[in-house]
């Protein structure tokens, strides 16, 4: 008979790839039993549906970030994001997804409003200028739009893009209105 004198301990990095789950929101509807049965004006009501990040829509805030960080922070164009997710057997359209983006993006702008109302705050702003392809419909080639970046000293540590079609349209003299610190 052996008694254990100690232990050795391994570990292991692991991929679990992404998976879709679909969610049912039951929202339950009531009514009043002797409204009913006296043909009085009935009283029904349903639940009210937990607040989405896009009212009706198809996506889970999960599946929303998803999407978000795929196509914005690891560059990833939505036709490849679509080839990802169908070979999980979920098809989502790419008019779709860029639907989704366009409502994130409305749902946030609260927010990006005042990081840039806190970094227009710093002493010192830093911004670069970025010329990005843009597809020009009709013309078969892209042209150069403009990804103006700003960002706020250490007490103010924001990072704000805003996009122009041309160095004309809202560069940053018009995007900085009313700073007072150093350009």
């Amino acid at each position: 008979m052996r008694h254990r004198i100690g232990q050795e301990v391994s570990e292991q990095l692991e991929y679990l790839p992404a998976s879709f789950k679909v969610l049912r929101h039951v929202r339950h509807t009531y009514a009043c039993k002797h409204c009913e049965t006296t043909a009085v004006a009935p009283q029904i009501a349903t639940a009210a549906k937990p607040p989405q990040p896009i009212d009706k829509g198809l996506a889970g805030p999960g599946l929303l970030a998803y999407v978000i960080t795929s196509k914005l922070g690891d560059h990833l164009p939505l036709y490849r994001l679509g080839h990802i997710f169908e070979r999980q057997n979920v098809s989502i359209a790419r008019s779709t997804m860029c639907a989704w983006l366009q409502a994130a993006g409305e749902l946030v702008q609260p927010l990006v409003a005042l990081m840039a109302d806190r970094v227009r705050r710093s002493r010192v702003i830093h911004t670069d200028e970025t010329r990005v392809p843009v597809q020009a419909p009709g013309t078969g080639r892209c042209r150069k739009g403009r990804i103006w970046t700003y960002i706020g000293e250490h007490q103010h540590p924001y990072i704000v893009c805003h996009y122009t079609p041309d160095r004309t349209h809202a560069g940053p003299s018009s995007r900085l209105a009313g700073y007072k610190g150093c350009l």
